[in-house]
């Protein structure tokens, strides 16, 4: 299962860290500075963020995303492989 947790609502992708991009703007329009007083600046509205509404959501996805990978791993391929060759050893 390949997934990624910022569309999930498990993270917030940071985006003044980035090394390649400079100058230009990301698929969400967000121009790429990479200076470290635009990182201080994202980083501070990152932190208000968690801290707020946002984080306390962020919080509840990701007990979701672990009950879902929890179930996926009881029930799925992926461990029946890894049992599977774990006989093979023995």
């Amino acid at each position: 299962m390949i997934l990624s947790v910022v569309p999930r609502g498990c993270a917030i992708e940071l985006l003044q860290v980035r090394t390649s991009g400079i100058g230009k703007k990301t698929y969400s329009g967000v121009m790429i500075f990479n200076t470290s007083e635009a990182i201080r600046k994202e980083m501070r509205e990152v932190w208000a963020r968690i801290r707020g509404e946002e984080g306390k959501e962020m919080g509840r996805n990701v007990a979701k995303l672990m009950a879902e990978l929890m179930e996926s791993w009881r029930c799925g391929a992926a461990r029946q492989a890894m049992i599977d060759f774990r006989e093979v050893w023995r």
